[in-house]
């Protein structure tokens, strides 16, 4: 990672209020299919799946997004 743990939680609690339950998600490490040949990037329809035992399962779908 560029930047600390706590120099990410001080940015986002610079920006925005965290409340407790709050996940920042920092990307992806070197390793994942990003940096495979050839790279493999996320598509629409695809799914994203971050799960803490305390907090349970936050599961995001990839969506096209457009400007009002």
């Amino acid at each position: 990672m560029i930047h600390s743990i706590a120099k990410v939680i001080a940015y986002a609690s610079y920006i925005g209020e965290l409340s407790d339950g709050d996940m920042i998600a920092t990307g992806s490490p070197e390793g994942t299919d990003g940096s495979s040949t050839p790279p493999r990037f996320l598509t629409l329809g695809d799914e994203i799946e971050v799960t803490s035992p305390a907090l349970g399962l936050l599961r995001n779908r990839v969506e096209r997004v457009t400007a009002p």
